[in-house]
């Protein structure tokens, strides 16, 4: 992880220069962790005092980040992002199905139980959502433009649907114990 310095020197750009307490003025330190910024020399005051702002404001944001992190070290979007790619949640490296749909009762890297997430009704919903969107604009589409007879919209649009949830629904399966995972959403015992 990033330390403070780095983030804020990332964000602003300009250089960060480490000052003891007793030497930083409170104009020059507004959150009082013994940092100041410097900009390059002859910028004028004008980039000083806004160094010196942003400065107030990255640090209490990078805080109050890095403490939520901290205390959950489970991040929404990393749990999301290791269940759709069918990882387990809590390393990223363990398979997360042992068959189509059927989570694996603990991950072989870590041993995390993945049993314990609820994804019972999520995941249909969220597949029959996706494919809906995706298949009933092209199916108007289809029907508007080129009218083709019923057999041909069937022979084409009911394979494609059943295709389509096949496909997704493992996905979105994995995103919702991603999502359970990092929420913290166990099953009731």
């Amino acid at each position: 992880m990033l330390s403070e310095r780095q983030v804020i020197q990332l964000f602003l750009g300009v250089a960060l220069s480490r000052h003891s307490p007793r030497k930083a003025r409170a104009s020059e330190d507004p959150g009082g962790m013994g940092f100041c910024l410097r900009g390059n020399a002859g910028t004028g005051v004008g980039l000083a005092n806004l160094s010196i702002i942003l400065y107030g404001v990255f640090t209490r944001i990078v805080l109050i980040t890095e403490a939520s992190v901290i205390a959950t070290e489970h991040s929404l979007w990393r749990g999301i992002r290791r269940g759709l790619a069918g990882h387990c949640p809590n390393c990223g490296k363990g398979r997360l199905f042992s068959g189509f749909l059927k989570i694996r009762a603990h991950c072989d890297v870590c041993g995390a139980d993945n049993s314990i997430y609820p994804s019972d009704d999520f995941p249909p919903y969220l597949t029959i959502l996706l494919v809906g969107h995706l298949v009933v604009p092209l199916l108007f589409w289809v029907q508007r433009d080129f009218a083709p007879g019923t057999w041909l919209q069937a022979a084409i649009f009911l394979p494609l649907t059943v295709l389509l949830c096949l496909l997704l629904l493992p996905i979105m399966k994995g995103g919702t114990v991603g999502l359970c995972w990092a929420t913290g959403l166990v099953r009731q015992a």
